[in-house]
């Protein structure tokens, strides 16, 4: 009876620390489920803040081209007004002489 009992001890033991084992499992699983989610959440206002900084560089890049553009623009016009602005000069010299 003696081995019997000292079985049934050896079992109730490797249950007891099987359900503490259990236990831990599960707490830890519930903590990595938190972790989860708040990674999960980090990672999407990341991804968030992503999108909104490269919708923001599109826009620089437009504001960009188009103020490249208007400074072309600008500096052909500037060109233009010099030419006509001494194409006068030349007229109004030859008007004087004439």
């Amino acid at each position: 009876m003696t081995e019997f009992s000292d079985k049934l001890t050896r079992i109730e033991s490797r249950i007891r620390k099987l359900i503490e084992e259990n236990r831990s499992l599960k707490e830890e699983k519930t903590n990595l489920l938190d972790q989860n989610k708040q990674l999960s959440a980090r990672l999407e206002g990341q991804q968030d803040a992503l999108k909104s900084m490269e919708q923001e560089l599109q826009v620089s890049s437009k504001d960009a081209n188009g103020s490249e553009n208007f400074a072309k623009s600008n500096k052909h016009l500037k060109e233009q007004l010099d030419k006509y602005t001494k194409e006068i000069d030349k007229c109004i010299e030859w008007l004087s002489n004439s």
